[in-house]
């Protein structure tokens, strides 16, 4: 889920179990663009769905709330039949954010990405760095004047970019205020989420 925050609010913390489940110990842990901010322990309210919210949120371009669920109250075993959901709060104002989830949360891979203007020119290669269970997260800024950029994602099995991974392919998608930011990798396909 994309959504939009301001600074000073608190962010609602929401995640569904698809099949209900209310015997699980999901834990939500927010980063801001600085790193970790905090760690919040959902609550069960009915049929698998646990919230919670996060503590005032300062100046950041964006915040990203990646869910775990745990088996146990400890929460020191990951869940094997639930996996972790992401979600990625925008302050638009101050930048482009460039995030990609790899669903198999693997964290062996490099990402690249490469920003262009509308009219195709190149503004930026970048390398989006590993933030945790498969997330992979940076920033931009959105260049004076316009009014959305496209940006292309690219994973690849080195550090060099000179192999692209044979199991995520890449992907484009437009960034532009009110339009939706990041990509999700699912089953060795990149797709929007």
């Amino acid at each position: 889920m994309i959504a939009y925050f301001r600074a000073g609010s608190s962010i609602p913390l929401t995640l569904k179990i698809y099949d209900g489940n209310s015997s699980q110990y999901p834990s939500a842990f927010v980063r801001t663009k600085a790193g970790a901010f905090e760690t919040v322990n959902l609550l069960h309210l009915t049929s698998g769905f646990y919230v919670s919210e996060s503590s005032q949120i300062p100046q950041t371009p964006y915040v990203v709330v990646q869910y775990r669920v745990f088996s146990d109250a400890l929460k020191t075993t990951y869940s094997t039949e639930y996996g972790g959901a992401v979600e990625l709060f925008i302050n638009n104002d101050l930048a482009v954010p460039v995030a990609c989830q790899i669903d198999s949360m693997d964290e062996t891979k490099f990402v690249r990405a490469k920003v262009y203007r509308k009219d195709g020119t190149l503004l930026q290669t970048l390398s989006v760095p590993h933030v945790s269970a498969g997330l992979y997260l940076t920033d931009t800024t959105m260049p004076a004047g316009e009014s959305f950029v496209v940006v292309v994602l690219d994973v690849f099995d080195d550090a060099g970019f000179t192999q692209p991974s044979t199991e995520h392919g890449s992907t484009q998608y437009v960034y532009g205020y009110n339009l939706l930011a990041a990509i999700d990798v699912r089953d060795g396909l990149i797709g929007g989420i």
